[in-house]
């Protein structure tokens, strides 16, 4: 297919004219860079450094709900020997496509089944997006600017440590970060048409993105790459924006088409529900508008800390200032500010939707930290960076230990093992629990099921009840009939941690909650024998 057909640009209304003025003219005046050779000392630095906040503690215990279900899904396609649909508690699991349980799948076959295995490939996605930034915008930017942007993106806790949980984000921020890098490498400011090798490139890695997470894949990197045309005064040719989309949907369509043959259902849910629904009208993890201002806030520390100075770059006169504002910093400002606004305009909303806007939005800050003093850079990063370490490897690794619904370790699993024990859940899933037993025949009932629930515990003499919220077991109490009788086994009420300062003891339960996360109480349910 030629992507390199032109078609005749319509001449632009006096408002158009006017903000390309202002983003070009304005905004974004200057030139970019044609750095030298970069020394090996640099390059070594940004392989090793980004390698020890990401990989050291990634075996702590997995945190519920997300985690616990993105390490089992793949446990039970491992166990199955399953590669096209996704199973979870040997049913499948409809909400999101396969590339994350495929590469953990991958990850256990070769280091085995455990946390690490499974945090080994978010950590890796995130280590290969920071290398391939600094690789794209060393030039472009300047070394000087590219290496403090990675820096600041290391510091980022929205990055170093939102993205080392076990989610689907850090996958999509690697696809999606290498889709918008090569569409650079394509586009750049080369005049005409993108060139083919890159641009394929770019579809490829748009592929992936939705294999990762699904269509918006292609949302989160075409609007950015022809907003940053049109402000250039450059349109992609229709051609080259088809063969773009063409390319990235043929490499997602066969495990799609193979989903709709093996669970009809696939299309209704996944394609209705959990995206278009999700979007205009979320049924969870519902936000207001504001929702990403503090995540951002947060998450770019301490890069907020000097916010005020930023802004005063970004749309000052000094003329230093805006010889250092050029077309790779629009491009990465355009490509973090869409995902961001994307997100703020749906309805379901989490903080880890906007990883992919971290590595591009802190690479741009690249050339406004090149302005600081260096004394003023190190008296922040320093301090900070000792903090971001012993957070992400000490205080995180003992907070899921001390929320853990396995505290109660052997003695509980001990009792859970055994193949023959029936395992249910109530009203929530536990997929700690699964993932820890190895077991995939753990049911749960919801509280607007508890007919059902109640009518399957007089199937069984005794049922154990994994009680996943804190009024659980008493609700049970209440509701069991006489013929069956609770028997609790395990309180999981939280217990002041050992490193925590006495005198904090009760607010760190009050902020935490009361009980293990996921997992409130363990009982027995035993079905009455009739008296002869």
């Amino acid at each position: 297919m030629d992507i390199s057909s032109k078609t005749p640009n319509p001449p632009p209304s006096k408002l158009l004219v006017w903000v390309r003025s202002l983003w070009s003219e304005v905004l974004f005046p200057g030139k970019d860079l044609e750095s030298g050779i970069c020394p090996l000392w640099v390059w070594l630095l940004v392989l090793f450094l980004p390698a020890l906040l990401l990989y050291p503690t990634l075996g702590f215990d997995l945190l519920e709900p997300d985690e616990s279900r993105y390490a089992e899904v793949p446990r039970e396609m491992l166990a199955k020997g399953e590669w096209v649909v996704p199973l979870l508690d040997g049913v499948p699991y409809l909400d999101k496509p396969p590339l994350l349980y495929w590469l953990i799948r991958l990850s256990y076959q070769a280091f085995g089944i455990s946390p690490a295995s499974a945090r080994l490939v978010p950590a890796l996605c995130l280590h290969a997006l920071v290398l391939a930034f600094f690789a794209t915008c060393r030039k472009p930017l300047g070394l000087r600017a590219s290496l403090l942007g990675v820096g600041l993106l290391l510091l980022a806790p929205g990055f170093s440590i939102m993205g080392r949980l076990l989610t689907i984000d850090a996958v999509l921020a690697a696809c999606i970060g290498g889709a918008l890098l090569t569409a650079w490498q394509s586009l750049g400011n080369n005049p005409g048409s993108p060139r083919r090798g890159w641009w394929l490139a770019s579809a490829f890695f748009t592929g992936l993105a939705i294999l990762a997470k699904g269509p918006i894949g292609l949302i989160l990197v075409l609007p950015p790459v022809v907003l940053y045309r049109f402000f250039r005064k450059e349109l992609i040719p229709w051609k080259a924006l088809f063969a773009h989309a063409f390319v990235a949907l043929s490499l997602g369509v066969p495990w799609y088409f193979l989903m709709i043959r093996r669970v009809p259902d696939f299309m209704h849910h996944f394609f209705w529900e959990h995206n278009i629904m999700r979007f205009i009208q979320p049924f969870d993890h519902q936000r207001g508008v504001w929702f990403y201002f503090p995540v951002l806030a947060l998450g770019l520390l301490p890069a907020t800390f000097f916010a005020l100075s930023f802004f005063r770059f970004q749309w000052g006169d000094d003329a230093k200032a805006r010889a250092l504002r050029g077309p790779m910093q629009s491009f990465l400002l355009l490509s973090g500010g869409w995902c961001v606004f994307f997100f703020t305009l749906s309805g379901c909303k989490l903080p880890t939707y906007i990883l992919p806007a971290f590595a591009p939005l802190c690479l741009a800050m690249g050339p406004w930290l090149g302005t600081l003093t260096r004394f003023q850079w190190t008296v922040t990063a320093l301090p900070w960076a000792v903090l971001l370490v012993l957070g992400n490897h000490l205080l995180l690794p003992n907070w899921a230990a001390w929320r853990s619904p396995l505290a109660p370790g052997e003695a509980l699993l001990a009792q859970l093992r055994d193949p023959q024990t029936p395992i249910v859940c109530y009203p929530r899933e536990c997929h700690s629990v699964a993932f820890a037993l190895g077991r995939d025949d753990l049911r749960h009932f919801r509280s607007k099921e508890f007919d059902a629930f109640r009518a399957d515990l007089f199937t069984r003499e005794k049922t154990v009840v994994l009680c996943t919220h804190r009024h659980s077991l008493e609700g049970l109490r209440q509701l069991l009939p006489p013929e069956l009788e609770l028997h609790p086994l395990y309180d999981l009420t939280l217990s002041p941690p050992h490193w925590i300062p006495k005198g904090l003891h009760n607010a760190a339960v009050k902020l935490a909650g009361e009980t293990a996360l996921g997992l409130c109480d363990v009982a027995e349910v035993r079905r009455k024998v009739p008296k002869p």
